[in-house]
């Protein structure tokens, strides 16, 4: 997923809580990798990545604002299925959270 700098994405689950349908961005539910870059704010709500069982490597970068809701992989939303994601990066994030003025230039960070 690419954007332009003024888009605000909200990313989620279908049946994410308090979101309108028109405002939420679904991602294929068969991605294995997503690169989001140069929005002015990305949204992550929780259980995220219970809605993408196979994705493997996230990078954001390049945003003027991200926000993390709590719990992005619900380990009790009774899917069976279990989290695949190996890297999460983010680089570039001028404000994180919303509010919270932090410049994060570059954050990794690999699960296994």
């Amino acid at each position: 997923m690419e954007s332009i700098l003024l888009q605000i994405l909200r990313i989620g689950p279908e049946d994410a809580a308090g979101s309108d349908a028109g405002d939420l961005a679904l991602a294929p539910d068969s991605a294995v990798q997503m690169n989001i870059s140069g929005c002015a704010q990305v949204e992550l709500l929780s259980k995220t990545f219970n809605s993408v069982p196979t994705l493997s490597h996230l990078k954001l970068s390049d945003l003027r604002s991200l926000v993390l809701h709590s719990r992005l992989y619900e380990a009790r939303a009774g899917n069976g299925q279990s989290s695949t994601l190996k890297t999460f990066t983010i680089e570039n994030v001028s404000y994180f959270d919303g509010g919270l003025l932090l410049r994060i230039m570059s954050m990794s960070l690999s699960l296994s």
